[in-house]
Parts: structure tokens; sequence; C-alpha cells
């Protein structure tokens, strides 16, 4: 169950980084999407 988690959280990470990657190779689009990150608990 630990190790499931922990994996999860690499995910999640993982996931956080590659929106901050598409956020900043579309800057003039992102303006007008909020961002999902900012709504998640961590």
């Amino acid at each position: 169950m630990l190790s499931q988690l922990s994996q999860l959280q690499q995910d999640l990470i993982y996931l956080k980084q590659q929106l901050i990657e598409i956020e900043m190779s579309s800057q003039t689009t992102s303006q007008n999407v909020v961002n999902p990150v900012e709504t998640l608990p961590f």
C-alpha cells in the first residue's frame, strides 16, 4: 500500500512537471485557462 502511494506521488509530480512545461510553451493560451495545479491539495 505504501509503495503504491509513493508511486502515485511520483506520477503526480511528473504530471505536474508536464503541466508546467505545457504552460511555459503556451503562455498566450494559458492566460485564458484556469490552472488546475492550484486547486490540488498538495
